[in-house]
């Protein structure tokens, strides 16, 4: 590059330099304007780029007459050398276009032979690319989830833009009819089969980007048997213990006691309390109050208001219910009057316990309740114990007519003598259940107590205390060995809680279906999931044994019936128990809308799961 700088002389000018011309001539000669100073500049007075552009720079020059102009100039006048001083920022060719390779300030620099010129600061920046809108988000929600057929819902769409962007809102339902442009909308299901209605919530943001949401809404049955909930069923099932008993394993090997409650999946016991009930019963309550089990306290007939008042005082995590006294035959009359009277004050003038459930006491035998008579202004709750000896619990009358109570020895007849005390309540069943060793074999005895339970809440009964936890002493009526090992009972109930386990909810449905072939002696209850879902628990109502002679079994032969419903169903899940109390299933689906199911003697449980709706 040449670095000199190239001042062009007219030959007038040369030659008068070494004195060859005239003085006459030299004085008519002009001479040429000689650059003084330069500066450079961006194309358009640009001082700013990019990553990855480029700029033109030109070099402008100040003349030693005061002219200005731009180089190349007619004289020939021209920049020889071009640079920046960062190449990590800007390169520059050899016609002065600069290319940003990277953020920062750079400076321009160039030469006219060996003129500076004034260098020219830049500022180079990332690329900003146009900003894009993010996508919108939206959440979709049904209040409430479930419909009957012809109702209405609620359709509520939260949609959320990062950038604060305006939102227009639509719907759209599988089935039924759904309005609304702004942030709710109304899915009307008139005329809509039961089902399930798939609901679309979606959000168009202005300036781009899109979000949608589905929520399922059930469409419940208006017609059809009615079903129980799930949480009906598994908060129905309580457990008789004696925690108070000191020098059992109730108090010796208390923390497995506790376990296994926790695991049977109980929510209930039954438990009595006594003016002189340990401080560990207390202690050993509340434990079980934390692990989320409630106590039902049978109340000692000799005991004051401070002994009733001591049973939330000392375990207020688990008190929830209160009972009159245990089989009190032998003081039937004024003294339980009294006392349930004591009881009934006590409990309702203390602001912890006023809305806490009263049970009527219990009695042994007919003549007791009828002369005790109507305690319904005292209880909340009838109270009967329903033991069946060797018979099955669905089991027809073996006896005459009582106190106006027909059908001795079916839970029918139990039902309505509790209902002589307590006149139009309903019905808690404190004591039932089968023993050990004595004549029916374990597994009988498992199967027995499992449909206990589901007959119980079919027949209306709230809650069904089995007698008893576990074997101790003399005492062969529990779940358990005294060594803690699971009785096929226990498996059973546990297995069965904890399918059925679920929340509590309001609104169960109706499920129009029939069953035919083998029907005779079929029992079932229809219970209903918070997801939708029905679970029908079907067996045969039958003896499994000779009452008279409970070692001789029968052979129960299993029986076919067929489920029909026009109910769109998904899916359907069978659960078979075996004489262990364990559990397999099965998934299939309806076969034109019908299910073939073998019935046993043994609980059966049926899944189905709702499909869409149409």
């Amino acid at each position: 590059m040449n670095r000199l700088l190239t001042i062009l002389l007219s030959p007038a000018l040369a030659f008068s330099s070494f004195g060859y011309l005239s003085s006459n001539v030299a004085k008519a000669a002009t001479t040429a304007p000689t650059i003084v100073s330069a500066y450079l500049a961006g194309q358009g007075g640009a001082k700013t780029m990019v990553v990855g552009g480029t700029l033109q720079f030109t070099a402008h020059a100040r003349y030693s007459d005061g002219a200005l102009g731009q180089l190349p100039d007619g004289q020939g006048n021209r920049i020889t050398w071009w640079d920046t001083s960062n190449h990590a920022v800007a390169m520059i060719s050899n016609g002065g276009n600069v290319t940003a390779v990277g953020a920062g300030m750079v400076s321009i620099w160039a030469k006219i032979g060996t003129l500076k010129v004034s260098p020219r600061s830049v500022t180079v920046s990332k690329v900003v690319m146009p900003a894009v809108a993010q996508q919108p988000t939206i959440s979709c929600s049904a209040n409430p989830s479930m419909v009957n057929q012809g109702g209405a819902t609620t359709i509520t769409a939260t949609g959320n833009s990062a950038q604060s962007l305006p939102l227009t809102y639509s719907y759209s339902a599988s089935a039924g009819s759904i309005s609304g442009t702004n942030a709710t909308a109304t899915l009307e299901t008139s005329g809509v089969s039961a089902g399930i209605i798939t609901v679309t919530c979606a959000v168009d943001q202005e300036g781009g980007g899109t979000a949608s949401a589905t929520n399922n809404v059930l469409v419940q049955s208006v017609t059809g048997e009615q079903a129980a909930t799930n949480y009906q069923f598994t908060d129905s099932v309580g457990v008789n213990v004696h925690l108070g008993y000191s020098g059992t394993v109730y108090t010796t090997q208390f923390p497995q006691i506790m376990n296994a409650m926790i695991d049977l999946g109980v929510k209930h016991y039954r438990d009595g309390l006594s003016q002189f009930a340990p401080p560990v019963q207390y202690e050993n309550a509340e434990m079980l109050g934390k692990a989320g089990l409630k106590a039902d306290w049978i109340m000692d007939i000799n005991g004051s208001a401070e002994v009733i008042n001591s049973a939330y005082t000392n375990a207020p995590d688990v008190t929830a219910a209160f009972e009159g006294p245990n089989e009190i035959d032998a003081d039937v009359g004024p003294q339980v009057l009294n006392f349930m009277q004591l009881l009934h004050d006590t409990v309702r003038s203390t602001p912890a316990t006023a809305t806490m459930p009263i049970i009527a006491p219990s009695f042994k035998t007919g003549s007791s309740f009828a002369t005790q008579g109507d305690l319904s202004s005292l209880i909340n709750f009838g109270n009967m114990h329903d033991y069946f000896g060797n018979r099955n619990p669905e089991t027809g009358p073996y006896g005459g007519t009582y106190y106006n109570c027909v059908g001795y020895g079916t839970m029918q007849f139990a039902i309505c003598w509790a209902q002589l005390v307590g006149v139009n309540e309903p019905v808690i069943s404190t004591e039932t259940g089968y023993e050990s060793g004595v004549g029916l074999s374990d597994a009988i005895i498992g199967r027995y107590e499992l449909r206990t339970l589901f007959e119980s809440l079919n027949l209306g009964i709230s809650r069904t205390y089995l007698y008893s936890l576990i074997d101790y002493d003399t005492d062969h009526y529990g779940l358990l060995t005294d060594s803690f090992s699971p009785k096929p009972a226990y498996t059973a109930i546990q297995n069965v809680l904890s399918l059925l386990n679920d929340v509590n909810f309001g609104q169960p449905g109706k499920l129009n279906y029939t069953l035919t072939g083998q029907t005779q002696n079929v029992d079932q209850l229809l219970l209903q999931k918070s997801n939708g879902s029905f679970y029908l628990a079907i067996w045969l109502g039958v003896q499994g044994a000779d009452p008279d002679n409970p070692l001789t079994t029968y052979n129960v032969a299993p029986q076919s019936v067929i489920l029909s419903t026009d109910t769109p169903i998904a899916a359907t899940t069978t659960y078979v128990l075996d004489d262990g109390g364990n559990v397999t299933s099965t998934s299939t689906g309806l076969t034109n809308g019908s299910l073939s199911i073998s019935v046993t003697d043994r609980v059966t449980l049926v899944a189905l799961s709702p499909g869409q709706s149409h």
